[in-house]
């Protein structure tokens, strides 16, 4: 792989590790029946990809959690109410992050092929600094970390502003951003990737999108993976990616495919 690409930035759930976005998005379901209110997972995912906090406020502007939430409480949560939810969403989540770590099949490998093709690697996430920091003590992960890890508290706000992507170029010492790629799995992802002004990729099978587990996936016929792929493919362009892959494991060639289209002058 040519070096016209000058770094890569990787989500981290869905992307890189917890193939389906299980962590997060159980988390808020949980947390939600401790109030009383009955969450359904598909909606749970919605938000996904926004920093946490955010995600959890935007889940009150879904219809029907609101309705829901009102047919319980009789008012719309306030802004400590959130927080107090907030603070219990984040330590469940602390708890549970390392039971999804393991890596993604073709991570390590993919990882390994950017590095010695000169490519830089950073992650952006929507998790905030005190759970990336117990999960990047997991052992499973030594071998896949990033050279640059900006969560939503290292600026002043997450996903779809681009300040994450910035940050990462900025300590990576790389730019233009238009040699920059942004690989994740949902539309926040690709969001901020346009909005820094960096090529897009969007995973359709194995994040949050899709929203199946490893097993589930691997149980599906082809014939479903092409229709699915296709209906998220569908998605993830209106979000504005400029690609999209099944996976990381189906990254290497969408990644020579932006090499060349660097080498021929276009811009994303």
């Amino acid at each position: 792989m040519k070096n016209n690409i000058k770094a890569v930035i990787f989500d981290w759930a869905g992307t890189l590790i917890d193939f389906g976005c299980m962590a997060p998005a159980g988390v808020f379901v949980d947390v939600f029946n401790e109030y009383g209110v009955e969450l359904p997972l598909s909606l749970a995912r919605q938000p996904m990809g926004l920093s946490k906090i955010d995600h959890l406020r935007a889940l009150f502007n879904i219809s029907e959690v609101e309705s829901a939430w009102l047919e319980t409480h009789g008012a719309y949560p306030d802004e400590p109410l959130i927080l107090e939810m907030y603070t219990m969403a984040e330590k469940r989540m602390t708890d549970v992050v390392l039971k999804y770590a393991a890596p993604i099949t073709g991570v390590q490998g993919l990882m390994e092929q950017l590095r010695l093709s000169g490519i830089k690697i950073g992650s952006t996430t929507g998790y905030p600094n005190a759970i990336m920091q117990h999960l990047l003590k997991e052992p499973s992960l030594q071998e896949i970390l990033p050279d640059c890890v900006i969560t939503p508290t290292d600026t002043t706000q997450g996903r779809p502003k681009p300040w994450m992507c910035f940050l990462n170029a900025q300590l990576l010492d790389v730019y233009p951003m238009h040699q920059m790629v942004k690989i994740g799995d949902t539309r926040a992802d690709i969001e901020e990737g346009v909005n820094a002004g960096m090529w897009t990729v969007g995973l359709t099978l194995s994040g949050n999108e899709a929203g199946i587990s490893k097993q589930e996936y691997e149980d599906l016929p082809v014939a479903v993976v092409d229709e699915v792929h296709k209906r998220i493919t569908s998605r993830m362009m209106v979000a504005g990616a400029h690609f999209t892959a099944l996976g990381v494991w189906d990254c290497e060639m969408v990644l020579e495919q932006i090499n060349l289209k660097i080498a021929k002058g276009e811009r994303p």
